[in-house]
This record gives C-alpha cells, sequence and structure tokens, in this order.
C-alpha cells in the first residue's frame, strides 16, 4: 500500500514540476537496485514517504478494505497511519466495515456510517447495469423471470459488497 501511493507521491511531482528531494532519490535506489531486498515498511516510511509528504502539500490518502487483513495486519496498518497523522499534514480517509472500529483505534477519527438503506438505490442501479452490460455481450439468458431472479438474489446479497 505504502509503495503504491510513493509510487503516486512521485508520479504527482513529476506532474507539477517539482523536484524530488536528492536524499528520497538516493533511498529508492538503494532500496529498489538490483540483487536488493526491499525495504521495511519503517525505512520506507522514515526515509521516502515521509520526506515525499512533506514536498507535496494537502494530500489525502484513501485506505479500503483494512478488514480483509489478518487482525495484525490491521494493527500494523493503523499504527503506520496514525504516525503518518501524527508527523505530517496529511489526511487520511479509512473506509471499512463497523467491526474495525476505527474511531476506537484512531481517537481523532471522524465515524462515517454509511447503511445499507443509504446505498440502496445504488445498488440496484449498478446490479441492474451490469446485468444490462451483461446481456448485452454474453447474454445470460433470454428468460425474462431468471434475470429477474438473478437481480433479486444480487439485491439480496449487496450489503456484503
Amino acid at each position: 500500500m505504502f509503495e503504491s501511493y510513493t509510487k503516486q507521491l512521485l508520479c504527482h511531482l513529476e506532474s507539477i514540476g517539482k523536484e524530488c528531494p536528492p536524499t528520497v532519490v538516493t533511498r529508492i535506489f538503494d532500496f529498489y537496485r538490483p540483487k536488493s531486498r526491499p525495504p521495511n515498511l519503517q525505512k520506507l516510511l522514515n526515509e521516502v514517504f515521509i520526506p515525499l509528504l512533506k514536498v507535496v502539500d494537502e494530500v489525502t490518502l484513501f485506505v479500503d478494505g483494512v478488514e480483509e487483513c489478518e487482525e495484525q495486519e490491521v494493527q500494523d496498518i493503523i499504527k503506520h497511519l496514525k504516525k503518518l497523522l501524527d508527523t505530517s499534514s496529511c489526511q487520511i480517509f479509512i473506509s471499512c466495515r463497523e467491526e474495525i472500529d476505527i474511531s476506537q483505534r484512531i481517537p481523532s477519527a471522524i465515524n462515517i456510517r454509511i447503511t445499507p438503506e443509504d446505498t440502496k438505490e445504488d445498488m440496484e442501479r449498478f446490479i441492474d447495469n451490469l446485468i444490462e452490460d451483461m446481456q448485452s455481450g454474453r447474454p445470460i439468458s433470454d428468460n425474462q423471470s431468471t434475470l429477474e431472479y438473478i437481480k433479486q438474489e444480487l439485491r439480496k446479497n449487496a450489503h456484503r459488497m
């Protein structure tokens, strides 16, 4: 995740015509030269990512799917995100299921709860469009009641998406 963010920051720096700090360039070459091991997360954050954040203004990181990680990984992710919040001016948007309870893990977090009722219409439109797209390529079925049944089943389980 942080390697991806680093690449995005480097691309952004290039697109806005800002120089990457020479120390960061040196560390990237050290970390990723042939026959070298990629850095551990702590080194990547301290020696590349955080210095890059200081060069780029108004960075917002989007993190999704934390609940798909093992508990130890979740703890590590949260620990590193908290460090970023403490050491930089970046903002972080974390999207995950309630069982992760970000508000408890990061007390300064603002919780925005989105219920299945909030997304019901969007999910129905998404399912209808998906079925329609599939029908225009290689049709699922010519039977309208079968298609309606598929849509109903997808809608029933949409809360898991």
